[in-house]
């Protein structure tokens, strides 16, 4: 029985073609333990974390590059589809993508669930687009009005490097810090965590054909993102199944708001056809824990 790849993390044991998960910025299926729990599906679920977490191998900063290699641990579990895919906030982008690759080497996607995700403000349609930068216009005159003088050349300095830092994120560059130049030593998992902003401002969303998108989204959202409705509509092209959860993105993940979302993912896997190959009872799937 092969073994699971490192960053390939069983997370609830059962039967059938698995659900696999991928989590977001934060690299690691930690913060999604309490909403896999919360499920009662008969699948078994696998969470896949990013690479670059053990100091093995560098991590990856390319949402393509990521979603080639979970591709290639999903079919050290799985060999053949359909397939089931999940993702929460960036872990979306990557699930659609390997939806994506999937698709486009012949196999076929049961499912495929978004949790919350964003894509890059720059790729939603223009009408969306331009208001989200006027409400961003707005929202800095509001706050440069209310500067102290005395502290307006600090606020200034600030946002300088704030938008030198957005032409540095879509050129592959990680944001600089002030105190940057002190040359403190920086984590591996910020080092995974910097790689993967990088891999989230550079990619584009490509049009969905292979079946509906479910999207769940928190409706308390950030005032400093936009509503990724319009894009997501746009590329969903067999359909989008969507909900909204009053809820802020972080605590879609926290009680009671995980349980609410794990029933969501329940319902959908259920509603799913089964096939006599997804009855065959099998031991590495069995196996999870």
């Amino acid at each position: 029985m092969p073994t699971s790849p490192r960053t390939l993390v069983p997370m609830r044991a059962g039967t059938g073609k698995p659900l696999f998960f991928v989590p977001g910025i934060s690299a690691t299926v930690d913060d999604c333990r309490a909403l896999i729990h919360a499920m009662r599906s008969p699948r078994p679920v696998f969470g896949i974390e990013a690479r670059g977490l053990d100091g093995q191998q560098p991590p990856l900063d390319r949402i393509e590059a990521i979603a080639t290699d979970y591709l290639q641990q999903i079919r050290s579990i799985q060999p053949r589809g359909p397939y089931a895919v999940a993702g929460y906030s960036l872990g979306g982008l990557v699930a659609l993508e390997i939806a994506q690759q999937l698709r486009h080497g012949g196999e076929q996607m049961e499912w495929l669930c978004l949790l919350d995700c964003y894509a890059h403000d720059r790729w939603l349609p223009l009408g969306p687009w331009l208001q989200s930068r006027g409400r961003f216009a707005a929202r800095h005159w509001r706050k440069l009005r209310a500067v102290p003088l005395a502290r307006l050349p600090a606020y200034v300095k600030q946002k300088s490097m704030g938008a030198v830092n957005r032409v540095r994120e879509r050129l592959g560059h990680v944001a600089r810090q002030p105190g940057d130049d002190t040359h403190q030593p920086v984590s591996l998992l910020q080092q995974v965590q910097d790689e993967l902003w990088i891999a989230m401002v550079r990619y584009r969303p490509r049009p969905w054909h292979g079946g509906p998108i479910v999207y769940v989204r928190a409706a308390v959202m950030p005032a400093e993102l936009s509503n990724p409705m319009p894009l997501w509509h746009r590329i969903a092209r067999g359909g989008l199944i969507y909900t909204e959860l009053d809820c802020s993105h972080v605590e879609m993940l926290r009680t009671p708001f995980a349980e609410r979302v794990a029933a969501l993912l329940d319902d959908g896997l259920a509603q799913i056809p089964r096939s006599t190959e997804d009855d065959a009872p099998d031991e590495q799937l069995r196996g999870a824990t």
